[in-house]
């Protein structure tokens, strides 16, 4: 008995030892679960505010990408072409991140806008416009609220540049509307669940903490300061745990800031996201009351269990035992100890603490990892979907129901196809492709887009979906791959809007340049087609009526009549814009030269636009396959050399093209090419001739007139070159170069005609369409200007018709040039109109000059002509004198300065004696024959001390 009673305690104390740090095990882990349900919560609320942060910064980057890139067009960068507005409108219904976009000037005037719902309005005050005009970049304001729809707003601008002079033509502003943060929030609570986050709260802070936009009812107000001192807690670092009470509720609280304060930003903000702690709270409660009665109840189901099993199986066969052993002479050292036996006891007891300890810890990992992978999934932006070799869907995550219209509960463990047919009339999903994939039995990981249509409308909303299949390699899992979906409308549609604008002239829709030259390529190549005709058609005037009417109506004129030749086209003829005012016309078959005439009469026949009628002429020239070529570049070069004959000789029906044209195409090519070798390598050359005063026996000025010694052409005359410089725009180059020639040879003239010479320098009106020339002449007069002494500009009289080149003579005038009008006589103006233009000297053409002595009523009006030049203080000049009767005519008519033949030919400085000696009898009543002799002045021509730019 007393050895029973011995064990017995020792056994008692042994189940005391074994069963206490199970009890306090299972207290510690019911206060972990609730600890751990709180940093669960501090999680959630960490990782929503996180991705709160990411998608306010990726809708950052993609507005940034959006406006550089809408930057870059040509309708932006000239807003006031029509095509502006239609270009934002269609941009804003594919890319809907703005409410609005406009293209204002840089002084705040908007001139192109589109928006979903009210006008954008627009202030060149606040600090994001200008700091987008200051430093030529992203501009992005803070979040505030409208005050015409009450919505939050955030705008941004970003600045349009001249891609070759890098000049602001303008901002591109868009107007960002921030409802995606509630639409965020309200799509969490719904992967919550409502019951536990029907309060969830969320607001928003500026950099003065004060609050910019809240959700929840027990959230801060609009308007209000927050911080979380007020509610008795000090703010923490974000991965640290931050608990307050709001109306005897506890919150998670955790916060992320997005300050974009710099140069160019002013978007300073504070996401705040809380999460209520109480369910959690009553969770752990329960379950720690259900724990203790659980532990009570099974301390002494075990304490009875082991005490009847160590009574029955240990103490009572140990008892028997022992008194048999010591019935017995045993040697000592060979009896069994019962402090051996404890130990052991004490050692399974421990191997049993430790490994429930450790399977504790394992089952809290997992629990964590799937509610954390469970977040996750739910939470990304993109959809996943795991199958198993049969291509049955296992798991279907929440995205992947918004993006098919499905429900986890319909699809889990169906066929891929399943997901089609399910969304019935909601959307309408094509996994064909996706199915042929698998089918082809392919093992490696591929990418594939589908699509789909949701709604039932005329025209339902496309959507396109981009799945990344991966398989996945594992013999112990039932799931062989995992595809990763993400939404590509957008990519999509930006994809689809530029391959349409690589094809297609955005203005009327019609194939492009190049997508014609395919079409005509593909044409060649196919066998059914014998021959066929290229049209090439060039409005004529085109560019009159842009001038005179604006662009906007020439682009509804070009629409009109692309809309007049669609309708009028048989099926299989294809109608192209080829450029600007081109429109390039395929028609097969043979023998349709009627057929052309006929719609060239149709197509050019007058048409309306905006209440005025247009009788729009045009050019055409055919060329016909195989007869003129045999592949695309030639039939449409030989057709263009067909239309500029037909252009050249105003021709009124078609012209078809003929092999000499290549010639003269070839001798054109030619002086082209031997002009600009000509201008690169400096074959022009100055010939003076002077305009003299017999009266008063002076040299006014000399006039400077290029001339053109080719090495390839030998000598060329102005009269051939100068027109086609004109043409091919290198006519201001050249004049530039007769400038800056000029008065580098200014000191040389006045060794050779004296000190008070002039110089007069010929200024075609293509020289005066572009304000460059103006304004380094004006720039010229400032810095020298005691050059305006010695320069005369001669301008011709169609110069007097354009509004801006009679502005420009203005600035020059005012600069300090006298203008001499060249050529009178042979233009449009009258005296009438001279006399209000900006010219000093008028010149005479050398035509009217020769008819004077022909007829007595051209005789009166040269006399008329020079007595009311006069009267206008006009200095006037007559060109072409070629005899001693008309000086002496002239000279009784009173015309003093003249210039021609009879006094010198036009010649180089080197050929001019170092005096210019001038003889010839004046045969006047008050004057004897009598020779003008200018005196010799010695030679003071040196080298210019600098070069005149």
């Amino acid at each position: 008995m007393q050895l029973n009673s011995k064990v017995g305690k020792k056994i008692l104390l042994a189940l005391f030892v074994c069963v206490l740090p199970g009890v306090i095990l299972s207290f510690h882990n019911v206060w972990r679960t609730y600890q751990d349900h709180l940093d669960t919560l501090n999680r959630d609320a960490n990782f929503f505010a996180d991705q709160l942060i990411l998608q306010q910064t990726a809708k950052i980057k993609q507005a940034k990408y959006f406006l550089s890139e809408l930057s870059q067009f040509s309708e932006i960068q000239n807003p006031h072409y029509s095509g502006c507005k239609t270009l934002l409108e269609r941009q804003l219904h594919l890319v809907p991140m703005f409410s609005s976009i406009g293209i204002p000037t840089p002084d705040g005037e908007l001139i192109c806008s589109a928006s979903n719902g009210e006008a954008m309005h627009l202030s060149i005050n606040d600090s994001y416009f200008q700091n987008a005009i200051k430093y030529r970049n992203l501009a992005i304001s803070n979040l505030s609220r409208s005050v015409h729809d009450g919505e939050l707003h955030v705008h941004m601008a970003y600045p349009v540049e001249d891609p070759k002079t890098h000049s602001l033509l303008g901002v591109a502003v868009g107007n960002m509307p921030f409802s995606w943060w509630q639409e965020s929030l309200i799509e969490f609570e719904g992967v919550k669940g409502t019951g536990e986050n029907a309060e969830v709260l969320a607001f928003i802070t500026d950099e003065n903490n004060q609050v910019m936009a809240s959700y929840g009812e027990l959230a801060p107000k609009e308007g209000s300061q927050f911080t979380l001192g007020h509610y008795g807690a000090n703010p923490a670092e974000e991965s640290e745990l931050n608990s307050v009470s709001l109306n005897d509720k506890h919150y998670i609280f955790a916060h992320r800031n997005l300050i974009r304060g710099n140069e160019t930003s002013d978007l300073s903000l504070t996401f705040w996201v809380a999460l209520p702690s109480e369910k959690g709270y009553q969770t752990a409660l329960t379950n720690l009351r259900s724990d203790i009665v659980l532990i009570l109840v099974a301390l002494t189901l075990s304490i009875f269990l082991l005490w009847t099993f160590a009574r029955f199986i240990i103490m009572n066969p140990m008892a028997s035992l022992l008194a048999e052993f010591s019935n017995k002479n045993i040697e000592p050292g060979k009896q069994l100890s019962i402090h051996q036996l404890d130990d052991s006891i004490r050692q399974i007891l421990n191997q049993q603490k430790n490994t429930a300890k450790h399977l504790s810890v394992t089952e809290q990992q997992l629990i964590l990892a799937y509610q954390k992978q469970d977040l996750i999934l739910n939470s990304a932006s993109v959809g996943i979907i795991e199958f198993d070799q049969n291509i049955n869907i296992l798991s279907y995550s929440q995205r992947c129901q918004t993006f098919f219209q499905v429900p986890e509960e319909q699809i889990q463990h169906q066929h891929l196809s399943a997901l089609a047919m399910c969304a019935g009339s909601r959307q309408c999903n094509d996994f064909q492709p996706l199915l042929d994939r698998f089918e082809a039995n392919e093992d490696e990981d591929f990418i594939l887009v589908t699509k789909s249509l949701r709604g039932r409308q005329q025209e339902p909303e496309e959507l396109f979906y981009k799945w990344h299949l991966t398989r996945v390699e594992s013999q112990a899992s039932i799931t062989k791959w995992v595809a990763v979906i993400e939404d590509a409308t957008e990519q999509e549609n930006v994809k689809r809007s530029l391959s349409e604008r690589a094809s297609h002239d955005w203005l009327t829709k019609l194939p492009n340049r190049y997508s014609a030259m395919e079409s005509v390529e593909e044409s060649i190549k196919a066998h059914h087609v014998d021959q066929f005709y290229l049209v090439l058609f060039d409005l004529n005037g085109f560019k009159l009526i842009n001038d005179t009417f604006g662009h906007d109506v020439g682009d509804a004129l070009l629409i009109g009549l692309s809309e007049r030749m669609g309708s009028l086209l048989e099926p299989n003829e294809r109608l192209a814009r080829f450029g600007g005012d081109e429109f390039l016309l395929f028609i097969p078959g043979n023998q349709l030269l009627s057929r052309i005439n006929f719609l060239h009469k149709e197509i050019f026949a007058s048409i309306r636009i905006q209440n005025r009628d247009f009788h729009c002429a045009a050019s055409a020239g055919i060329a016909v396959y195989p007869k003129d070529g045999t592949d695309t570049l030639t039939l449409i070069k030989r057709a263009d050399l067909a239309m500029y004959e037909a252009k050249r000789k105003q021709a009124t029906d078609c012209v078809c093209y003929r092999p000499e044209m290549e010639n003269q195409g070839v001798e054109r090519y030619e002086m082209e090419s031997a002009l600009r070798y000509a201008y690169e390598h400096n074959e022009f050359s100055l010939n003076y001739q002077p305009v003299v005063n017999p009266e008063q026996k002076r040299i006014m000025s000399v006039e400077a007139l290029i001339r053109w010694q080719s090495a390839s052409k030998g000598w060329v005359g102005p009269d051939k070159f100068i027109k086609v410089a004109e043409e091919m725009g290198l006519i201001n180059q050249i004049g530039l170069w007769v400038i800056k020639q000029a008065l580098t040879d200014l000191e040389h003239v006045k060794s050779i005609f004296g000190d008070d010479v002039c110089i007069n320098v010929n200024l075609s009106p293509h020289q005066l369409d572009n304000s460059a020339l103006t304004n380094e002449l004006v720039a010229l007069a400032q810095q020298k200007p005691s050059l305006m002494n010695n320069l005369i500009l001669e301008v011709t009289e169609n110069v007097l018709i354009n509004d801006a080149s009679v502005d420009r003579i203005y600035r020059l005038r005012k600069a300090g040039y006298r203008i001499a009008l060249d050529d009178f006589g042979t233009g449009f103006s009258s005296l009438s109109h001279i006399a209000r233009m900006p010219i000093d000297i008028l010149k005479i053409d050398q035509s009217f000059i020769a008819r004077f002595d022909d007829s007595e009523r051209d005789r009166l009006l040269l006399k008329n002509i020079v007595a009311m030049a006069k009267d206008l203080d006009l200095h006037i000049v007559a060109e072409g004198i070629e005899s001693e009767h008309q000086v002496n005519q002239l000279a009784d008519m009173g015309c003093p300065n003249m210039q021609g033949y009879f006094f010198s030919k036009p010649k180089a400085l080197s050929e001019f004696d170092t005096k210019f000696l001038l003889a010839y009898p004046l045969d006047t009543p008050c004057q004897e024959n009598m020779a003008l002799v200018v005196e010799e002045i010695p030679n003071q021509s040196k080298q210019l001390e600098e070069v005149i730019d």
